[in-house]
């Protein structure tokens, strides 16, 4: 009888070593897949390729509809003219014009870190109300600020060879 109760035992401390290494394996797998899904996303297999095209509408409106989700008011957009970084790297600017808090810039920050698409933030500047506080009425309006803002969306171009 004990050595049964032995040999479950051990049964058991296996099963758990075995269900943490197929959870461990299972977040690995998970962490993959989403760095192939970054690659088909960002990979440009030629020249042409539109993910290389300046002021891409699907990007574009990818963007705004983030901004509206976030209640970030758009104030400007303006694409500028792509360039190669590196090698192998095509980066295509925008310039935006935006009001919003801080907390939704930070929220912005986030979900473009999230985002399918390489997204790098070459510059940011917050312009601040101090100034105009005591002509402000409505409290909301404090906590807007102008940001100034220009992001780079990168594809990476597949090496010829």
């Amino acid at each position: 009888m004990n050595s049964k109760l032995d040999k479950l035992l051990d049964l058991k401390a296996e099963q758990k070593k075995v269900n943490e290494k197929f959870i461990s394996a299972d977040l690995l797998s998970k962490n993959l897949n989403r760095v192939l899904d970054l690659f088909n996303e960002n990979l440009a297999l030629t020249a042409n390729d539109s993910k290389n095209d300046e002021a891409s509408m699907p990007f574009l409106d990818n963007l705004t509809d983030l901004f509206v989700s976030l209640g970030i008011e758009v104030i400007d957009i303006k694409p500028v003219s792509k360039e190669k970084r590196g090698s192998k790297n095509t980066y295509i600017p925008y310039k935006l014009e935006l009001r919003c808090t801080f907390q939704e810039f930070a929220n912005l920050v986030n979900d473009l870190e999230k985002n399918d698409r390489l997204i790098v933030i070459d510059e940011f500047r917050f312009f601040s109300n101090a100034q105009k506080l005591s002509k402000m009425k409505d409290p909301e309006s404090v906590m807007n600020h102008k940001v100034s803002l220009v992001i780079s969306a990168v594809t990476l171009n597949k090496a010829r060879g």
